[in-house]
């Protein structure tokens, strides 16, 4: 007779919302909402804690801008690979998918001030533009897609990949000095 015990996984409170932008954070009217909300998966043996947010901007005559944001936070890894590895890995892969995923062809996005540790597609669809970053830094990866007709779409992005790698900057700043 012997006895088996399991220890169910539990996984980390959900913090990585945090890093997604407020309308403080971006100066904007964005209507945000959690339709995607909890994106956590495993992947390389290792859990990932994501969450997605909504964003949708209305403006003048014919003006939109749909946008969708999500952060990645590479938990510990128990993989041959360390998390800052993983989430470079799954980076380069999100971005190869929308390489893939472009039917209309694509250009690189990068615009003055656009992160390094990022890479940008943008398609031209014709009545509207499809521009998608995806960024790593340091146990994180994240993406902004955004989808519309506003002439400054470049600029939202811009905005929001900068916000995300600020608040990223800003608790790993706070880990460094925890160690010291």
């Amino acid at each position: 007779f012997f006895t088996i015990l399991v220890i169910p996984f539990v996984p980390p409170p959900m913090i990585v919302n945090t890093f997604l932008p407020t309308n403080v954070d971006v100066e904007g009217s964005w209507k945000i909402s959690n339709v995607r909300g909890d994106r956590s998966y495993v992947s390389y043996n290792t859990y990932i804690q994501g969450f997605e947010k909504k964003y949708v901007q209305t403006g003048g005559f014919m003006e939109s801008v749909v946008l969708s944001a999500a952060v990645f936070h590479v938990t510990e890894s128990s993989s041959s690979l360390s998390s800052q590895e993983i989430a470079e890995e799954e980076k380069d892969r999100k971005f190869r998918n929308g390489q893939n995923n472009a039917r209309a062809g694509y250009s690189d996005y990068s615009p003055w001030g656009f992160p390094s540790e990022c890479d940008g597609l943008e398609e031209d669809l014709g009545l509207s533009v499809k521009i998608r970053a995806y960024c790593h830094k340091n146990d994180y990866h994240y993406s902004v897609i955004a989808l519309g007709d506003a002439g400054d779409i470049g600029d939202d992005v811009l905005n929001f990949v900068k916000s995300i790698n600020g608040k990223i900057d800003v608790v790993s700043e706070a880990k460094q000095a925890s160690t010291a």
